[in-house]
């Protein structure tokens, strides 16, 4: 198994984009609409006072990022706003407003929010930058052989379901990228070859090979949803990468 890894050509863990690379969000229109909330550890949440269920982004003073909100319900004043992130086990955070209280909230864990003083949170809105959600990668399949190796496969956000495909091979908590490209996309499946096409993931259907020189390894799937907390967490993939959303602060609280 240990060859197998030499001569993979694994390369390094998955890279997010770095913060410069997101589209920044011009909210000079609503700038003074926004209401700027703080959980006392230096992380705020700004949103907008006319639409509380549309516009909501998670940060520190010098960036925020919009949460890529889903679902939300609001009874009087009171209101829920649901947002993605993946690693927590129902694959959302929540933000509340109820009985006079701001709440964030992942999984288990919990932290109150209070407002910024209007002149304090003018200044923040004026000094940060907002952008866009911050997780740009969209998991698209989870695969493990006998032998406990695992074969992940992620791709950019986006209307392009085969834009920017990675693959990841190796064991739990030493997953890296690979070199295999996606070289078929069709009705049948998928074909993610080296570029000498002596290694390839190939998924046919339900049946899903590795292949390598004369030799080939079945693989079988992972529930992505069932499995994310494991896939974003102890498989390695992403490593500490923050995901812009209150579970980076709130994960180490689960």
């Amino acid at each position: 198994m240990n060859m197998l890894f030499l001569w993979f050509g694994l390369t390094a863990w998955a890279s997010p984009d770095v913060p410069e690379q997101i589209p920044i969000v011009d909210v000079s229109d609503w700038a003074d609409k926004l209401v700027v909330l703080d959980d006392g550890q230096g992380n705020l949440i700004a949103y907008h006072a006319d639409h509380p269920r549309k516009k909501v982004f998670y940060g520190d003073r010098q960036r925020l990022y919009a949460l890529q909100i889903y679902s939300s319900s609001a009874i009087d004043r009171d209101r829920i706003v649901a947002a993605r992130d993946f690693r927590a086990k129902n694959q959302s955070m929540i933000f509340s407003f109820r009985e006079g209280r701001y709440t964030v909230s992942c999984d288990e864990a919990s932290r109150e929010l209070r407002p910024l003083p209007a002149t304090e949170a003018k200044k923040v809105v004026q000094r940060a930058t907002f952008h866009e959600y911050r997780w740009r990668r969209n998991a698209v399949a989870l695969f493990r052989d006998e032998y406990g190796v695992y074969y992940y496969i992620d791709r950019a956000t986006g209307d392009d379901p085969d834009a920017d495909h990675r693959v990841y091979v190796g064991w739990r908590g030493q997953i890296l990228r690979s070199p295999l490209k996606l070289l078929a996309s069709d009705s049948l499946g998928r074909v993610y070859s080296a570029a000498n096409g002596t290694r390839r993931l190939v998924i046919t259907g339900d049946i899903v090979r590795y292949v390598e020189g004369d030799t080939e390894r079945l693989l079988h799937p992972l529930d992505l949803v069932r499995d994310g907390p494991f896939l974003y967490g102890r498989l390695g993939v992403y490593g500490d990468a923050p995901h812009g959303t209150p579970c980076d602060a709130l994960g180490a609280e689960r």
